[in-house]
């Protein structure tokens, strides 16, 4: 080492391109903090920036043999750190995207998980209250909750539209009578609004 610590740059490059450690130091120490802010600048993130430029001066180390010109070092520094640092960025805001997709759909598959099991409870509880039907009112019942509209129905059954609707009226009728009011008002609004 000369007095003073300094070396040129071609000193420091020929020192580095040897591997000694003192030469790779002060490389390190003259820009490891350019480059530092300089990938903070891009990631907005200082750890990462640390960690970013530690990774580009192991690659540089480990290709040392390979830079005859300290401007031709200086340069695959900074490409490293700046390719780096926006895979970085891309990284984060992939991982970013996902954790918000995932707090999103978990809200929503969770009320799906409910929505389906209130739906099957209340499908069980209908399906025995329309059992205790008269037989051609339960037919009537049954073929609208399978999605059939009234022309269906009455083809189905080869009855006319207007028995398909009386049977139907006395069906929700009874069921009124039988479900609870809020199965009831459900039931009735289902049956008016998709199958008249």
């Amino acid at each position: 080492m000369r007095e003073g610590g300094k070396y040129t740059e071609t000193e420091l490059l020929t020192g580095f391109r040897q591997g000694r450690d003192e030469s790779f130091t002060q490389v390190f120490k003259a820009l490891c903090p350019v480059l530092c802010g300089y990938s903070a600048r891009l990631t907005r993130d200082w750890p990462a920036a640390e960690d970013i430029v530690q990774e580009a001066f192991v690659k540089i180390w480990e290709r040392r043999t390979q830079f005859y010109q300290f401007v031709v070092l200086k340069s695959y520094l900074y490409t490293t750190v700046r390719n780096d640092s926006l895979q970085w960025l891309r990284r984060e805001n992939r991982k970013q995207a996902k954790d918000l997709s995932s707090q999103q759909e978990e809200p929503d598959n969770q009320r799906s998980k409910l929505e389906d099991l209130i739906r099957a409870e209340v499908i069980r509880e209908l399906s025995a209250v329309v059992e205790t039907l008269p037989p051609q009112c339960r037919q009537v019942i049954s073929l609208f909750i399978e999605g059939k509209n009234t022309r269906e129905v009455a083809q189905t059954m080869q009855i006319s539209q207007g028995n398909v609707k009386v049977q139907k009226g006395r069906g929700l009728k009874l069921l009124r009578k039988q479900l609870p009011d809020f199965l009831t008002f459900g039931f009735t609004l289902f049956m008016y609004h998709c199958y008249r």
